[in-house]
């Protein structure tokens, strides 16, 4: 306790240097609390966003489907999918289950054709998502019959509005072709450019009597209560029948990599400022081993033990760190929490096609903080080990010259 005080005491001799010191350390310790959760914050947006509007946490789909994927064939479709949804959906994990047909088509306006992306949904199933329903700027959400939603960059480029009607040709199950005018029920912006002009979204009947393909879908989204038991659910279903069954995770890869790589580059630069703080505080108790070179050499000549200047050093290391880790940690967490309930406007986020809206939220979780307070305490206690070694090693005699 008497080491601890006179630490306190010494730290405090150079007020101007020991704030100097500590703020260094305080703009470390916020900086990396403030980049972790902002990380945190962006990919659990991102990855929400993914999920509610095009993944779901597992798809099931009939035997090959995956491979053929991206040409969306409508000849390996789930038979009786209600059935296999009624099944699912009594599992205790699993929140609730929607069943979608995917294909292509053409769509035209009576002026202009372009090849289209439909997504075929419930109404009903996927307004207990609450994710479609609320992306709709103009107009109202399908509530079933000939209707369509369109994104809002694609409306401005064909330059309809809500009311308007649309021509929806298709290849059939069968093989043949069929065609349906719809009406615009409503203009959607999903955050992403490239689903708002690529992808349309009518209801599963229509599209079910489109392509003659009743009693069928090319896929269940199955939505859980929480993501972390995609795993277990994956092997309940697959126990159910013959069905290829994919979690988020695996439908993700591109994603899950960004994040890994972004965690990487959260790493070296927390090692960068965790180097600074290093530095800054070496220097600091440098200066100080040699501004009291005749004090350390007058209590080694009273009888101090050198294992008893290394304390002292360490201690004074200890107060440091744990003064400038306790600012930081107060300043980061106030920029989180704030950036957690305004978020950061970020212009241009739609053209990068991750349905992040324009608006990122910080995550705010304190154990970052308290893992980086004490991380912070015990590197900067660390790195007043060679200054207090240096100082140990001084020669009585020497030292009160």
């Amino acid at each position: 306790m008497q080491l601890l005080r006179m630490a306190v005491r010494n730290v405090f001799r150079n007020k101007r240097r020991t704030w100097l010191t500590a703020s260094v350390i305080a703009v470390g310790i916020a900086g990396m609390g403030v980049l972790s959760n902002f990380y945190q914050g962006e990919f659990e947006q991102m990855i929400d966003s993914t999920i509610r509007s095009q993944t779901g946490h597992m798809k099931v789909q009939a035997p090959g489907y995956a491979k053929e994927a991206r040409t969306l064939p409508l000849d390996l479709a789930i038979d009786q999918p209600m059935a296999l949804l009624e099944k699912i959906e009594k599992m205790p994990e699993v929140d609730f289950v929607a069943p979608h047909i995917r294909f292509g088509s053409m769509l035209s306006n009576g002026e202009r054709t372009l090849a289209m992306r439909i997504q075929a949904v419930d109404p009903n199933r996927e307004a207990l998502l609450n994710y479609l329903n609320q992306k709709i700027v103009e107009g109202k959400y399908l509530t079933g019959g000939n209707q369509i939603l369109v994104g809002k960059k694609l409306a401005k480029d064909l330059k309809v509005k809500t009311g308007g009607t649309l021509t929806l040709i298709a290849n059939t199950s069968q093989g043949g072709m069929n065609a349906a005018d719809l009406k615009i029920a409503g203009i959607f912006a999903s955050g992403s450019n490239q689903f708002d002009e690529s992808t349309v979204i009518i209801p599963l009947d229509q599209a079910q009597n489109l392509l003659y393909m009743q009693d069928q879908a090319t896929e269940l989204t199955v939505f859980l209560k929480n993501r972390t038991d995609s795993a277990l659910v994956q092997q309940k279903v697959e126990a159910l029948g013959r069905h290829e069954v994919q979690t988020w995770q695996e439908m993700n890869k591109d994603l899950m990599g960004m994040m890994k790589m972004a965690k990487a580059s959260q790493g070296i630069m927390s090692a960068i400022l965790f180097l600074i703080a290093i530095f800054s505080i070496v220097n600091t108790m440098t200066m100080s081993v040699t501004e009291r070179t005749r004090e350390i050499g007058t209590m080694m000549a009273m009888g101090t033990y050198r294992r008893e200047i290394v304390g002292l050093f360490l201690c004074e290391g200890g107060v440091l760190g744990t003064l400038g880790a306790a600012f930081g940690t107060l300043l980061g967490g106030c920029i989180s929490a704030y950036f957690a309930i305004v978020g950061v406007r970020v212009s241009g986020v739609q053209s990068m096609n991750i349905g992040l809206g324009d608006v990122i939220y910080s995550a705010f979780n304190p154990s970052t903080f308290l893992t980086y307070f004490l991380l912070g305490v015990f590197v900067t206690t660390l790195a007043a080990a060679y200054p207090a070694l240096l100082a140990s090693r001084l020669k009585p005699v020497k030292a009160l010259r």
